[in-house]
C-alpha cells in the first residue's frame, strides 16, 4: 500500500471581480495505492498467478490556474482497479499453453465546489478570469475485458536452426461513458 501527497505551488494571482475579493487557494491531490499479487502452483505442470490493484485520488481543485478562482474548479475523484490472472499449463519441456485474463475500470468524477452548484458561469474575455461555477457535473467511466490464449511450442535443429512457433486469441472489449 503506498500514499501520494502532492501540493501544487499557489498560482492564483488575487483579484477583485464585481466588488468580490478572491484570494489564492491550496492546490493539492492526495491519493493511495494497493496491489495484492498471489502466484502459486495448482500440480507440477499447472501454475496460477493473480494480480489486484485498486487506486484512489482526490483534486479538490482540479482545473485551477493562474485566473481560475476556487469556485470556478472542480472536486475531482479518480477511482480505478486492475484485476489480472494467468494459468500457465506446462504441456512438456518444449510446449506451454497460456490462458490470461483481465478487467479494469477507470472512473473520473467531478463535482462543483460546496455552495457553488448554482453560480453561473463566467468569463472575461480581456482579462482571462473565470469564476461562478462549473458549467456542469460530470463522471467519466472507462473499462474493459480482455482475454488471450496462445499456445507455444520450441523447436530445436527445424529447418536449420531453433525456433519458437506460437499460435493464439485475443478478446477485447472496452466501454467509455460520459454522464453529465
Amino acid at each position: 500500500m503506498s500514499y501520494n501527497y502532492t501540493k501544487y505551488v499557489k498560482n492564483f494571482v488575487p483579484t477583485t471581480i464585481l466588488g468580490k475579493r478572491y484570494e489564492p487557494y491550496d492546490r493539492y491531490r492526495r491519493g493511495y495505492t494497493g496491489l495484492l499479487k498471489l502466484t502459486g502452483r495448482l500440480a507440477d505442470n499447472l501454475r496460477l498467478s493473480m494480480m489486484g490493484q485498486y487506486k484512489y485520488s482526490f483534486s479538490p481543485h482540479a482545473g485551477a490556474g493562474p485566473f481560475t478562482t476556487a469556485d470556478y474548479t472542480d472536486r475531482r475523484k479518480y477511482p480505478s482497479y486492475i484485476v489480472t490472472g494467468i494459468l500457465s499449463w506446462f504441456i512438456s519441456t518444449d510446449t506451454i499453453l497460456e490462458v490470461k485474463g483481465g478487467h479494469n475500470m477507470i472512473k473520473i468524477i467531478s463535482v462543483h465546489q460546496p455552495g457553488a452548484e448554482n453560480n453561473y458561469t463566467y468569463y472575461d474575455n480581456y482579462t482571462g478570469y473565470s469564476w461562478g461555477g462549473r458549467h456542469r457535473e460530470e463522471e467519466v467511466i472507462r473499462w474493459s475485458w480482455q482475454a488471450n490464449t496462445h499456445l507455444t511450442h520450441f523447436e530445436d535443429d527445424f529447418l536449420g536452426g531453433s525456433h519458437e512457433m506460437r499460435a493464439g486469441l485475443e478478446l477485447f472489449y472496452g466501454v467509455s461513458d460520459w454522464f453529465i
